[in-house]
């Protein structure tokens, strides 16, 4: 009887024993599989796996785009910039009622001539005071301009009348409108002419002889005669041709 007690006893310790681990053992496993993946058994790996970065969670600093350079305008030209002013003249126009004479040049010469051929000289007892410019008719009707419409007056008082030598009215051609004289209002023409003063006049006049106005010229500069461009008559005989190598026909002598 106290053998088969014994034993019994022997057998619950056992059972007892083993109940405990078992408990210890179901509480260990919960600890050790927890953050492991769901229907995975007690052999599953409990390490945590860090995740990977990816292109969309990487930020890339944007890259600096250079400034591109703008091109630097030119300098404007001055004359680009600026509209250029007439061209002064030394002279102011001499206005009357119904006419305006503008005065381009003023110069004195002891002959004029045609400058493009060797037509007539006129010579002048004193001195040619040539006038050359513009006229404009700044009435209301038709007029007729002649160099007879113009006076000069030296210092001294003394009026002078262009000339009306032929030989003067073809030098001054050039300077001369060849267009009717009668000119229509508002209209302009140009206009020259001569007048032959003595050498020691001074301090020079132009004069609108039908109103008595006047415009300064004050003392002319000196101009040269131009001489004549010769003509073909005036180049002198043709010279005989030079002989070409291997010229069958000898060069008179």
């Amino acid at each position: 009887m106290q053998i088969g007690r014994n034993a019994l006893l022997a057998v619950l310790a056992f059972v007892g024993v083993t109940a405990i681990a078992a408990v210890a053992l179901v509480r260990m496993v919960p600890a050790a599989d927890q953050g492991a993946p769901a229907g995975a058994g007690p052999t599953a790996t409990t390490a945590r796996v860090q995740p990977i970065a990816t292109a969309a969670t990487v930020r890339v600093p944007p890259t600096a785009t250079p400034p591109v350079p703008r091109p630097t305008p030119a300098p404007a030209k001055p004359s680009d910039a600026y509209p250029r002013p007439p061209l002064p003249t030394p002279y102011p126009p001499l206005v009357g009622g119904a006419l305006t004479f503008r005065v381009d040049s003023a110069e004195r010469t002891k002959s004029v001539r045609p400058p493009m051929s060797s037509g007539p000289v006129a010579v002048a007892i004193g001195w040619w005071v040539v006038v050359a410019g513009t006229v404009q008719n700044t009435s209301s009707q038709p007029r007729k301009v002649v160099p007879a419409d113009f006076r000069l007056r030296d210092g001294a008082g003394d009026t002078y009348s262009p000339s009306a030598d032929p030989s003067v009215a073809a030098a001054l051609a050039g300077k001369n409108d060849p267009s009717a004289d009668d000119l229509p209002p508002g209209r302009a023409k140009a206009l020259a002419m001569a007048f032959d003063v003595p050498v020691a006049a001074t301090r020079f006049q132009l004069v609108l002889a039908s109103e008595n106005r006047a415009v300064d010229l004050g003392e002319p500069p000196v101009i040269a005669t131009p001489a004549p461009r010769p003509s073909g008559s005036e180049l002198g005989p043709t010279p005989p041709p030079k002989p070409t190598q291997g010229s069958p026909h000898p060069v008179p002598t």
